[in-house]
């Protein structure tokens, strides 16, 4: 309807909070802002206005459908995690992610679902200015799709690694080492090289004895690459290990027991990253234009 604008909420959030009925009150007037805005360019396809809690408000009003077959049929769209979001864009340059996969077979069942979903999630967080891989590993260490390589994280790659994120089965004993010696050596073999960029490793697994720290002593003596762990699933595991391989690699570690969690926890990399550039000078805080907004729904053209 181009009489209205309708609204979309993430699962996670309540809806009947005081912050979301505020936001629903002083958004209503977008309503004709909107309007006004296709009246005077026709070739306007859609408006979006999305708040920091999540709330996202879009003209034309229609139903709300997530197209995307995503493997538990859940809602998790979330405004705050578009690739356009100018926070993410602007507030820092990420550049470089690579994410390693603990596949040994103590993370059989809802663990390994719950990394699989996490994994996924935390794709939507890039743009196409980025760079990706995602290895899995157990006591031997392999790339999850037909990427040798970093490759760009546009819609085309980040799709066809997720598509390989659930085809990870769970066997044999785990060797921290080996995937993080993967990590390091495609992260080193990059070759593109861009001013104040953020090379990371993100962890998922359920944890383990190991800290590796002979690796990171090798591969990471000055800190260039942070690190961010996610322990997955509910278990009895040791966590020092993992939470003491991301504060000593200037990363953070992350819980994730539950599939309400992912969405949260697999965002809130971006606010420690983004960290830094509070305290910068005027240099770095000039204004950047993103790319054009293809959105990852419906793989159509958006303007907004």
């Amino acid at each position: 309807s181009y009489n209205t604008t309708a609204v979309h909420i993430p699962t996670d959030i309540y809806e009947g909070s005081t912050i979301i009925l505020n936001e629903l009150n002083w958004t209503a007037a977008l309503d004709e802002v909107f309007k006004k805005n296709w009246e005077n360019d026709p070739s306007l396809l859609w408006q979006v206005f999305g708040s920091a809690t999540g709330l996202a408000r879009y003209f034309p009003a229609s139903p709300w459908v997530d197209t995307r077959s995503t493997p538990n049929k859940i809602d998790l769209y979330d405004v705050r995690r578009r690739p356009c979001d100018y926070i993410v864009t602007n507030m820092f340059k990420l550049c470089s992610n690579y994410a390693i996969l603990h596949r040994s077979g103590s993370v059989s069942g809802l663990t390994l679902k719950l990394i699989r979903t996490s994994v996924s999630e935390m794709l939507e967080t890039l743009s196409d200015d980025d760079f990706v891989n995602i290895v899995s590993f157990n006591n031997s260490a392999k790339s999850v799709a037909c990427f040798e390589n970093l490759v760009q994280a546009n819609v085309r790659n980040k799709k066809i690694l997720k598509e390989a994120v659930q085809k990870i089965t769970a066997n044999g004993t785990t060797d921290y080492k080996i995937g993080f010696k993967e990590a390091f050596n495609q992260l080193s073999s990059m070759n593109v090289t861009r001013a104040n960029c953020n090379k990371i490793i993100m962890l998922f697994t359920d944890g383990g004895e190991d800290r590796a720290s002979e690796i990171f002593e090798e591969y990471n003596p000055d800190k260039n690459v942070r690190i961010f762990t996610f322990s997955v699933g509910l278990h009895n595991y040791d966590k020092t290990p993992i939470q003491w391989m991301a504060c000593n690699n200037k990363g953070y570690y992350y819980e994730i027991p539950s599939i309400g969690a992912i969405r949260i926890n697999t965002q809130e990399y971006l606010d420690v990253l983004g960290r830094p550039m509070v305290k910068e000078d005027k240099k770095a805080k000039n204004v950047q234009w993103t790319n054009i907004y293809v959105d990852a729904l419906v793989r159509q053209m958006f303007y907004i």
